[in-house]
């Protein structure tokens, strides 16, 4: 899953979903926690990644044909196993759906979540190659 971090030339929406859903869970979790006693700009990152972690959430939904409703019922169950997740989404893009420029947008948000995960003292390429 991590590998839906970085620069795929065909991402599996799928796996991208559901790993964007853990780690927006987690993500949220750790900012409650962070924002107790961070400083003012880190609250104001850590608020960002979240942003950045739902518009992944909310674009790999529709690359998949998820509509709203669906996703809020995904979203809101907490973190689930991830073979139960997978059957309960579509495994491939829904018909009609530029594949192609949905994957330069992808790689354009994760780009943008890498910036700020920077400012918060993390190097981890989001976006760049797929580390082996």
């Amino acid at each position: 899953m991590r590998r839906s971090f970085y620069d795929e030339a065909d991402p599996n929406w799928a796996d991208a979903l559901y790993a964007y859903v853990v780690s927006s869970h987690a993500w949220t979790e750790l900012e409650g926690k962070i924002a107790r006693s961070a400083p003012r700009s880190d609250i104001d990152t850590l608020a960002a990644v979240r942003m950045l972690l739902g518009r992944l959430v909310e674009q790999s939904a529709e690359v998949l044909g998820i509509d709203s409703a669906q996703l809020g019922e995904l979203c809101g169950r907490g973190l689930i196993n991830c073979d139960d997740f997978l059957r309960q989404v579509p495994r491939l893009p829904c018909e009609g759906v530029d594949v192609q420029w949905q994957a330069r947008q992808r790689l354009q948000l994760l780009r943008d979540l890498d910036e700020q995960v920077k400012t918060l003292g993390l190097d981890l390429d989001l976006g760049g190659e797929v580390p082996s």
